[in-house]
């Protein structure tokens, strides 16, 4: 899926303070976060992951939470790391 959003306000700080702050490196990847932070907290998109691909997924988002340089690889990465080409 290819997305154009434009943020104003709040919400365009809350994305600028998480780069700011380390969080991540890209406005991409600030999305990418608060939606996985949305599905966890709503449990949404619960299909068909394995507890080891729950598991991978896990650390590929504290990896990029931990990762000031951007080394922690793609979004392709992680589908490849769970054994999918894409979502």
């Amino acid at each position: 899926m290819h997305l154009n959003v434009r943020f104003v306000g709040i919400m365009d700080r809350i994305v600028d303070d998480a780069i700011q702050k380390g969080l991540a490196k890209t406005k991409t990847e600030v999305l990418r976060m608060g939606l996985m932070e949305l599905k966890n907290k709503y449990r949404l998109a619960e299909d068909d992951l394995t507890d080891e691909q729950r598991d991978q997924l896990k650390k590929f988002l504290l990896k990029i939470k931990e990762d000031k340089e951007g080394n922690h690889g793609t979004e392709e990465d992680l589908w490849k790391a769970l054994g999918r080409t894409t979502r």
